[in-house]
């Protein structure tokens, strides 16, 4: 990220050689967990129905937690719940927003989900454009 021609450090302090590698170093670590931290992110969150995934969706975006979300058509999910195979109708909630926020996130819909344990799945975006990825960043409070 810093190169010997054109470090931070040594432009503000005038330091050379391995102190300014070092720091040079540190300048870098600290700009790539920066950088992780505000990576996008897909967040998916099964819903019971329709009304309740938009109000947790408008609750999100209001929070500036979530840059948009999308509600899908009524899906049909079958899973074990307390030793049953359950068969139920359901809405899935798609979100984007930075990993940063996260366990803000999470800790939201935990709190206003009507189900005893929401399903809440993230994972990163490897590949996204630049301009989506810049309008992203800046509509997600960080």
């Amino acid at each position: 990220m810093f190169s010997a021609g054109h470090d931070a450090v040594g432009c503000l302090y005038g330091y050379s050689g391995v102190v300014r590698k070092e720091a040079n170093a540190i300048l870098n670590i600290v700009y790539d967990r920066i950088n992780a931290m505000s990576q996008p992110i897909i967040i998916t969150c099964a819903c019971p129905n329709h009304e309740e995934a938009a109000a947790l969706a408008r609750l999100l975006l209001a929070k500036k937690l979530i840059a948009c979300a999308q509600l899908s058509a009524p899906i049909r999910s079958l899973y074990w719940w307390k030793g049953e195979i359950c068969d139920e109708g359901e809405v899935l909630l798609g979100m984007k927003s930075l990993d940063v926020r996260y366990p803000d996130i999470e800790r939201l819909i935990l709190a206003r989900h009507s189900y005893e344990t929401p399903e809440i799945v993230a994972w990163p975006l490897t590949r996204i454009s630049a301009d989506y990825l810049a309008w992203l960043r800046e509509v997600v409070d960080v």
